[in-house]
């Protein structure tokens, strides 16, 4: 009886263990097929006997079944070796073993994780080793030893693809980031260097205009010149101590004052005034850089006589104009010095024409006077006659009063000719000044049997001269010309001519028909002191020259050898609404 109730109690608690056992074992299988942990199974030969959903997953990519396949199958055939070894491994009771290897891919797509250095550091996609679409697992096992004929291998498979990729994605960003910093340090350390030489290539630029602008500074004070710089708007920016010393006013007093406080013939000097208003103005169309003669005025209230020049810049986009300004006091007392030797050594060579001339003046003189004597001779008889004609006698008073009137017109020319005074210009036609000396020479052309023709321009524009001056220009190139005819067997011509040259001048040569200069004497004939005629002073053509070119003209000739000479002269066109003195 006792052995029943044992082996009741016994076979209840075995029953009850049993129960517990297999509601454990349900729990491992709910474990085993859940877990997100791969679980293999192998026999001795790897072949897979049992695996959970994880592994079947891992491996197929699908719910297909792995039994009786074998592992390495699945394996990469570059860690086929190390999975060996690992298994290997657990055969000699490493049960510590654990080996990292590939699975094969059998189409599967495994999702991979975004590289950021395709973001931060532009990487290219198509190069990037890392995008590799193979699996990684780590297995681990044991062995179990107590199965009949053969062994058992529990492997554990964890996929650590993500992990390995991210890390070799750290790593290799690491190492791309070094390089970048490696770059960026080799370009801060070439841009530091590059720095330092613009630093020290600004800091010798800087003294080096520190040295020029000294420098120039001390040529700008110590120029000769006046130096005005003003704005566009007039004002007075800067000047030298040259400006100083010209106007009595000082640097500071200047500043921001008017350019035209500084120039006195702002109302005479028409063009110096257009453009300053211009200047002002902002007109586009100025023409700067031209030399202008005006009066300076001084701060205490005098005058000088200066040369003005003006050039225009741009600093940041502003205009600026400098003006140059030149003391010409002493051109100017010169040029009155030289202009009072000129009118005394014309007045000594026209005094030598007068003397040249002096029987064809007589003769112009003693024409008239003859005239007027017959004729008086002729009034008188008929005032005698028992009942004058008073008409005729009107007709005869009139024609002594004509012939009077013509010799005081010779008396008055050939006392300008002769008589010192300073230079005077006036408006004049200079076909009528042609025709007065031609009527002076007439008794010459007369003598010498020479046939004088004058082509002079109809309606020719009046020049202004000094008619005295010129006139005796003319008287030398004439007698020049009727010397050179005296000794020719041809038949002698005089051609006198007078045009207008370039619109803006006038043209007279006296043209013969003479020898000719000679070739060695072309090059001297102008000079003062040369002449080809024994009693000759050397002084008639150069001081025409000299006339010629105060005028603001040129005198010059051509000539042939035995063909004859053309002397000639251009004078300027231009009038003035006053006389000039």
């Amino acid at each position: 009886m006792l052995y029943k109730l044992t082996g009741h109690r016994n076979s209840k608690r075995l029953h009850n263990t049993f129960q517990k056992l297999s509601r454990s074992f349900d729990n491992y299988i709910q474990c085993y097929n859940s877990s997100p942990i791969a679980y293999l199974t192998l026999n001795e030969q790897g072949v897979i006997k049992q695996a959970n959903p994880s592994a079947t997953h891992l491996l197929t990519g699908s719910n297909e079944v792995l039994l009786d396949e074998k592992l390495e199958t699945f394996i990469h055939s570059s860690d086929q070796d190390d999975y060996h070894f690992f298994i290997k491994d657990l055969l000699d009771n490493k049960n510590d073993s654990i080996v990292t290897v590939k699975l094969v891919n059998r189409g599967i797509e495994y999702r991979q994780p975004e590289c950021s250095g395709f973001r931060l550091i532009d990487c290219s996609r198509s190069l990037c080793k890392h995008q590799n679409p193979l699996l990684y697992i780590v297995l681990r096992g044991v062995v179990n030893r107590n199965i009949k004929n053969g062994v058992e291998f529990y492997l554990s498979i964890q996929n650590v693809s993500e992990s390995l990729r991210n890390q070799e994605i750290i790593t290799c960003l690491n190492q791309k980031l070094e390089e970048k910093v490696f770059q960026q340090n080799a370009k801060l350390v070439q841009n530091n260097l590059d720095l330092t030489k613009k630093i020290t290539e600004l800091t010798q630029s800087k003294k080096q205009l520190a040295e020029r602008e000294a420098k120039l500074n001390s040529i700008f004070d110590a120029s000769m010149e006046g130096i005005v710089t003003f704005a566009q708007s007039g004002l007075i920016v800067s000047t030298n101590m040259a400006v100083e010393t010209y106007f009595g006013y000082s640097q500071q007093e200047l500043l921001n004052r008017p350019f035209n406080i500084l120039i006195a013939s702002l109302q005479i000097n028409k063009p110096f005034q257009t453009l300053i208003h211009q200047l002002i103005t902002k007109d586009p169309t100025v023409l700067i850089n031209q030399i202008y003669e005006v009066n300076g005025i001084r701060k205490d209230g005098s005058t000088l006589p200066l040369e003005v020049s003006i050039v225009k810049y741009s600093i940041d986009g502003a205009l600026y104009f400098t003006g140059i300004l030149r003391d010409i006091s002493l051109r100017k007392q010169q040029e009155q010095k030289e202009q009072t030797h000129l009118t005394e050594l014309a007045h000594v060579a026209r005094l030598c024409l007068i003397d040249e001339m002096g029987s064809g003046i007589a003769h112009e003189i003693n024409q008239p006077l003859t005239a007027i004597a017959n004729y008086s001779q002729a009034c008188l008889r008929l005032m005698h006659v028992e009942k004058p004609d008073f008409t005729q006698l009107s007709d005869i008073l009139l024609k002594i009063h004509q012939q009077s009137l013509s010799l005081g017109q010779i008396i008055h020319r050939i006392k300008n000719l002769v008589s010192y005074q300073a230079a005077i210009r006036t408006n004049t036609n200079i076909n009528m000044l042609i025709q007065e000396v031609v009527s002076l020479c007439m008794l010459d052309f007369n003598r010498n049997n020479i046939h004088i023709c004058l082509n002079l321009l109809e309606d020719m524009p009046e020049i202004m001269i000094d008619n005295v001056q010129i006139e005796q220009v003319l008287l030398h190139l004439i007698r020049n010309s009727i010397d050179a005819l005296k000794n020719s067997k041809n038949q002698r011509q005089l051609l006198i001519q007078s045009c207008i040259r370039n619109l803006n001048q006038v043209e007279v040569s006296v043209q013969d028909n003479g020898s000719g200069v000679d070739e060695g004497e072309k090059n001297t004939i102008l000079n003062t002191f040369f002449t080809t005629k024994i009693m000759g002073l050397g002084l008639g053509l150069s001081i025409s020259k000299s006339i010629v070119e105060s005028h603001q003209g040129i005198l010059d000739f051509t000539s042939k050898t035995n063909e004859g000479t053309t002397f000639y002269f251009l004078l300027p066109i231009k009038t003035v609404s006053h006389v000039s003195r």
